[in-house]
């Protein structure tokens, strides 16, 4: 469940001029604009700065693209990969990496934000170009070392601090040891940061050693007089790791380095086997699975253990003490939330740990190598766990363990399949995270698909391949298909799995028949029975129900409580679409109170009988269960779960206007509340359905009910009031995860949010001055009069006067009814252009 992707700096000092400069030129016609320094001088922090501000200002979604995690490459298809999989995110579909992401640029065309650009430099320029030529009016923001180079990029060469905010930076940075600047020691601190060219990374690594220097002994180190300046060596010595991009840092690290214990030391190099965290934390309310680093239960049973020649251990009980210590040395990143603690490594830092690791190996002992091994069975077996406990009671704190560790799930998946002894284990770990549905909690479809497509290529030429576990991974890849709306050649990768069953057994079933036998069982798998009968449901088939229950019967019989849960609820699913009195529906509901109390489980049996309610004459019941359902996803937080609520409640709603419709006496006011409601939640569910390239509504009954509950809706309102709502709904943003505004919507009291437009709105609208009409609709949307003067370029008095104008003429208090007020016009131009 992806969000605008910009990191929030959370100790940013400082460069307001650099901020206007950089926001002045993004307002202006720039194409590319390349922030360009050295190592540490602070680029990542200014552009993400600069986007919090100009992300509220411009309007405009703003996509963040790290591209340090990539290894040194001009592969221009690996950094298009990488881009898009950052920027689309939650996407159901099966459109090529390329597609997707031109598609989501095109819709909304944002402001792309592609950073640490130097070590993929020509493959980068490569993208950008075509990029650039795709959309007209994307905007990209790189940072780097050295100019991309595209004909048009504007450059902007970022400056280190100036005095004054390198000083204050000092000190921030003191706060955070505990052993802060005292009043006597301004001079001497002065003197450090001066010294030190006023660079960022290198004051904050100076600071860190107040924790066993004081201010007086970090200047004397600093000192050309005394013969031991550490910047002489480092600006002599040779280039680290031979990579250009490292060597200032790698010296500042340095510098902090060795100030650690040998067992600090080897934690810290350790560390560097984990996918590198975020120079910045993640927004408050960042999509689950933004979490950052690693627990302190990973970094134990990883980094635990003696080293290759055996003169440093690191015992599990050490490894807190050790994690606060390389803290204190600003070493590791803390990331600290309600529940958990975890620990992540820069990616500059996270370099200098993995060649120093390397460095440890011997000639009988890989340690790097090791480490990978460890890394890679700890990610297994963890997985192995949660897939086969997470139904129960333990379920959310076992997915959101899965969800928060996805990236290092995702870098042990790549490593076992690139080991030609552990395929399996990659192919395994590929199948309980499809098992887990994680792609569709997450909405990572797209990635586990390139992922389990890979794993399944190479487990084919194993010479012994473990045909039952493809067989079974097959299935689950053509179920996530069927869900997703995008059938493809579903049905042919359908009649491989049966046919390799066949295959495998011995049976005097026809490969070529099997679809007629959907009322016997002839011994299919119970994850190609669960692809077949979701297939059934796309086709508007009930023999759905049959195949649907008896997969969740074999689930049953082989231990599989969770398999025979949600199986069940998809025979009832189906039952409540196509059938809404078929027993399927109570069985569902009836597994669910039996079960291990699964949150999950219980809103899908919500929805389900909410949906049955609906199609059986109770529409009024089914919005009831349906609020309780949404109220209970916002902690749940299953995406696909959320897909089939807010429809379900959209359809309630259509049911419920035509029985009042078709009532003697029709209250015709309450008739309009409700479909307003659900024109409004229509706008705002297609806009984030279409945001993840769901096409789930072109599948079978759910078109059917859509375009029904669509033209139920459209008749009470007439076009133009009903275009006024769902342009409303549109405007909920729902791109940013299910937005809390959206679900306020669908889950408060039906028809209680209606706006009825005033009569003469139009003529109040007129008496605003071109300029008051402009601020009004930036208002409209949302900003602050602070953002709308940067927008305007205007002064925060003038827009203060403006809005006050706006508010008198329209005679209204409160900026947030503006909207009532702007014409349908300018209301449909920004939906477009939205």
């Amino acid at each position: 469940m992806r969000r605008w992707n910009t990191p929030t700096p959370s100790t940013f000092v400082g460069r307001e001029q650099e901020l206007g400069q950089i926001v002045e030129i993004l307002t202006g016609p720039v194409r590319l604009l390349t922030l360009i320094g050295p190592g540490g001088i602070g680029k990542t922090s200014l552009a993400a700065e600069v986007m919090q501000r100009y992300r509220g200002t411009a309007g405009r979604p703003v996509h963040w693209v790290r591209l340090a995690r990539l290894k040194t490459s001009s592969d221009s298809d690996v950094i298009e990969h990488e881009i898009s999989q950052a920027v689309v995110g939650i996407d159901f579909s099966n459109r090529s990496p390329w597609d997707a992401m031109v598609d989501t640029f095109t819709a909304t065309p944002p402001l792309l934000v592609l950073d640490n650009c130097e070590h993929v430099e020509s493959g980068v320029g490569d993208v950008v170009e075509r990029l650039l030529d795709a959309v007209p009016d994307l905007t990209i923001v790189a940072t780097s070392r050295k100019a991309i180079g595209w004909v048009d990029e504007r450059r902007f060469t970022v400056p280190p601090l100036t005095h004054l905010d390198a000083v204050a930076l000092f000190r921030q940075r003191a706060e955070l040891t505990e052993h802060p600047v005292a009043t006597g020691d301004d001079r001497t601190v002065s003197a450090i940061c001066h010294r030190l060219d006023n660079h960022p990374l290198y004051v904050r690594l100076a600071a860190a050693r107040l924790i066993r220097r004081s201010p007086e002994m970090i200047l004397a180190e600093l000192d050309v007089g005394s013969g031991d300046d550490r910047r002489l060596e480092w600006a002599d010595g040779p280039a680290f790791g031979g990579d250009p991009r490292h060597t200032a840092v790698a010296d500042v690290i340095a510098w902090s380095y060795d100030l650690c214990s040998p067992q600090e030391r080897l934690l810290f190099e350790r560390l560097s086997v984990f996918v590198a965290g975020t120079p910045i934390e993640p927004r408050h309310g960042a999509r689950l699975g933004s979490r950052v680093g690693v627990d302190l239960e990973a970094v134990r049973a990883v980094c635990s253990g003696a080293d290759a020649t055996g003169t440093v251990d690191l015992p599990p009980e050490r490894i807190p003490a050790l994690l606060d210590n390389l803290v204190d040395h600003s070493l590791v990143s803390m990331h600290v939330d309600r529940t958990t603690v975890s620990y992540s490594l820069l990616e500059c830092t996270r370099v200098f740990a993995e060649h120093r690791l390397r460095e440890r190996s011997t000639v009988d002992v890989d340690e790097p190598q090791r480490l990978a091994h460890r890394f890679l069975l700890y990610y297994r077996d963890k997985l192995e766990f949660v897939a086969g406990n997470w139904y129960g009671t333990a379920e959310s704190d076992l997915y959101d363990w899965a969800a928060a560790a996805w990236d290092n799930i995702r870098s042990a998946v790549e490593l076992a399949i690139a080991t030609p002894d552990e395929v399996i284990a990659g192919l395994r770990m590929c199948h309980w995270v499809l098992g887990l549905r994680l792609p569709l909690v997450m909405g990572a479809c797209r990635e586990t698909r390139r992922l389990t497509e890979q794993a399944l290529q190479h487990a084919r030429t194993l010479a012994a391949p473990p045909t039952d576990l493809i067989i079974t991974t097959m299935a689950q890849l053509v179920l996530i298909d069927v869900i997703q709306g995008d059938r493809g050649d579903t049905a042919g990768m359908l009649d491989e799995c049966v046919a390799m069953h066949f295959a495998t057994v011995a049976s005097t079933e026809s490969p070529t028949r099997w679809r007629d036998s959907a009322d016997t069982d002839i011994g299919l798998p119970p994850a190609v029975e669960v692809a077949w009968g979701h297939e059934l449901i796309a086709h508007r088939d009930p023999r759905a129900i049959t195949v649907l229950e008896r997969a969740a019967r074999k689930c049953e019989q082989s231990g599989d409580l969770a398999g025979a849960s949600y199986w069940g609820q998809a025979a009832g699913m189906a039952a409540a679409l196509l059938s809404p009195n078929h027993p399927a529906v109570h069985r569902a509901e009836r597994a669910v109170a039996d079960g291990a109390g699964s949150a999950r489980a219980t809103c899908w049996a919500q929805v389900i009988r909410a949906i049955a309610m609906t199609n059986d004459g109770d529409p009024e019941q089914a919005l009831e269960l349906e609020s309780r359902a949404l109220t209970a996803l916002l902690e749940v937080r299953d995406e696909a779960a959320t897909l089939w609520a807010l429809h379900a409640r959209i359809w309630s709603l259509a049911r419920l206007i035509a029985d009042l419709a078709a009532q003697e006496r029709p209250d015709r006011e309450r008739i309009v509340a409700l479909a307003f409601d659900a024109a409004e939640l229509t706008g705002g569910v297609s806009a984030w359905r279409a945001a993840r390239g769901v096409r789930i509504a072109e599948s079978g009954p759910f078109r059917d009910e859509s375009v029904r509950a669509d033209s139920i809706v459209r008749q009470a309102l007439g076009d133009e009031r009903y275009l006024d709502a769902t342009s409303r709904g549109t405007r909920l943003h729902p791109q940013r995860d299910v937005d809390a505004s959206l679900f306020a919507l669908a889950t408060r009291s039906a028809g209680s949010g209606i706006r009825r437009p005033r009569s003469n709105t139009g003529a109040l609208w007129q008496q605003l001055t071109q300029a008051e009409q402009d601020v009004a609709l930036l208002a409209s949307r949302g900003l602050r009069n602070v953002d709308i003067a940067m927008w305007r370029g205007s002064s925060r008095k003038t827009v203060d006067a403006q809005i006050a104008a706006v508010l008198k003429k329209l005679a209204i208090a409160s900026r947030a009814r503006i909207a009532e007020f702007v014409p349908a016009e300018l209301r449909r131009r920004e939906t477009l252009s939205d």
